[in-house]
């Protein structure tokens, strides 16, 4: 009995985390378009974040991201040193 408590309780933790991913980049998507105050961009990346345990693409999103942040961060970094 106390095994498929456990079970139980894990697959419910896990469709709950699910759930909440899909339910933070939903609602992160919304708040991130224009004119619509609040913190979409944080909101969908933690939706990612909480899906990407589960779900390959959501980690393949996520990679991307880092990817183009560390691209941005050096073409600025490049920028500031040349002087513009």
């Amino acid at each position: 009995m106390h095994t498929f408590l456990s079970r139980f309780a894990g697959s419910l933790a896990g469709t709950a985390k699910v759930i909440a991913g899909f339910v933070l980049l939903g609602l992160g998507g919304v708040l991130a378009l224009p004119g619509i105050p609040g913190p979409g961009i944080v909101l969908a990346l933690l939706g990612l974040l909480l899906l990407s345990s589960r779900f390959s693409w959501a980690g393949k999103a996520l990679a991307w991201l880092r990817r183009r942040t560390e691209a941005v961060r050096s073409s600025l970094g490049e920028k500031v040193k040349a002087g513009h």
